[in-house]
């Protein structure tokens, strides 16, 4: 089969840089024609803003009831004395080698670099920082290709404490907490004897280590899964950020995830199949991509 050199160009575009959502809908013919590309690895920057004193790993399962799809990943909560990090485990691997390579001036081949990080898939793309000097959360997250970031105070929760209710998970001996907060209900299980104010995501305020936590539809769990060694640096990718208000980032958000052929119409492309012939936009009710926010507003 023949293919237009600008639609294959195209074609790698906007399968690299949008994955999960168009390499379903690339048809196997297509597919045969996309070769990886050997390059030397190049390092990103990054700027240290703390160091660890405790880091948490934790399970996150997300099932999204429009697609009926359900995703899982693990997440690390890095805890430091001025700042924490709460961020994908696969992303913090990846930051650490990068770290570690621009230290040591390391040249390493794309492909060598591929070979060592297939094991940790990445799952989702923001960080979570917690400036415990001045009460705010600042999250970095991805639209696309863009970089986003918005600053809020830490949440108030508003937990309601329920001492009755008394749970074995692993080592800890949990209590309940529940609290309803930007449209979900969440129901948490938190250990004193982790005497840590923090948790997955951008949980906060009970009084210890939050263990688990889900809402109320199950379609957001968060369940820790261990510790790990401490001492590591606490990192911010030193890219180009564009400033958003949170509601204002999560409405362009669930806009993209829920329709990205959107985005890519907006920048003069158009996705196609094997023939040519444009696709349709997909039909939001029927979309084969996950998107479920854990926020609703």
């Amino acid at each position: 089969m023949k293919m237009n050199l600008y639609t294959l160009i195209m074609t790698l575009t906007v399968a690299i840089l949008n994955y999960d959502s168009v390499m379903a809908q690339l048809s196997p013919e297509i597919m045969k024609n996309l070769k990886p590309v050997d390059m030397p690895m190049t390092w990103g920057h990054e700027k240290v803003l703390d160091t660890s004193t405790n880091e948490f790993i934790y399970y996150h399962f997300r099932y999204d009831p429009v697609s009926d799809l359900a995703l899982d990943s693990e997440e690390i909560l890095q805890v430091g004395s001025m700042i924490s990090r709460y961020v994908d485990y696969g992303y913090y691997r990846c930051d650490s080698i990068g770290r570690e390579g621009t230290e040591k001036n390391i040249s390493m081949m794309f492909s060598e670099y591929q070979s060592i990080t297939e094991n940790w898939p990445t799952g989702l793309k923001y960080s979570i920082y917690t400036h415990h000097d001045k009460d705010e959360l600042e999250v970095t997250d991805k639209i696309f290709i863009n970089n986003f970031r918005y600053s809020e105070p830490v949440p108030d929760f508003k937990w309601i404490l329920n001492n009755d209710s008394v749970r074995q998970i692993g080592p800890y001996t949990c209590f309940m907490a529940t609290t309803s907060f930007r449209g979900r209900d969440w129901t948490a299980w938190y250990t004193p004897e982790i005497p840590i104010s923090l948790g997955p995501w951008k949980f906060s305020g009970l009084p210890g280590l939050i263990v688990m936590v889900r809402d109320k539809d199950g379609e957001h769990i968060f369940k820790l899964l261990r510790s790990k060694e401490a001492g590591n640096p606490i990192l911010l990718p030193d890219r180009l950020y564009c400033r958003k208000e949170r509601t204002e980032f999560n409405a362009a958000k669930r806009e993209y995830e829920e329709n990205p052929f959107k985005t890519f119409e907006s920048m003069g492309t158009v996705a196609v199949d094997a023939n040519g012939k444009p696709l349709p936009p997909p039909n939001p009710k029927e979309r084969k991509t996950f998107s479920n926010l854990i926020e609703r507003d």
